[in-house]
């Protein structure tokens, strides 16, 4: 099970290629984010679950394997279009480490 695909142009490329050298594997699309549903899902109908790392301990009965593959999942951060001072001083500080687009 992974992301529908046409959701993410990564995750695309990575289907194409699990395809096409393991076209005896069939993936099933799930939801564009996952939830709980989504972990129960995979446990009770006894699924593999392609998902990113920092979700291994959220379900009890799911045991997470790192992937070795050129496969890199970018991470931003979004925030409101007009941020409080808070939020604004925040990004100010992260500016200098990031490439940040308002």
């Amino acid at each position: 099970m992974m992301v529908r695909l046409g959701d993410t142009e990564i995750l695309d490329n990575f289907a194409a290629s699990l395809k096409e050298e393991h076209p005896d594997i069939a993936i099933e699309e799930t939801d564009y984010y996952y939830d709980v549903e989504t972990f129960n899902m995979c446990e009770q109908r006894e699924c593999v679950l392609l998902t990113l790392e920092a979700w291994k301990d959220v379900h009890p009965n799911l045991v997470t394997i790192p992937l070795v593959t050129d496969c890199v999942i970018p991470y931003g951060i979004l925030y409101a279009k007009r941020p409080s001072p808070q939020v604004a001083g925040f990004m100010a500080r992260l500016a200098p480490l990031s490439s940040l687009h308002n």
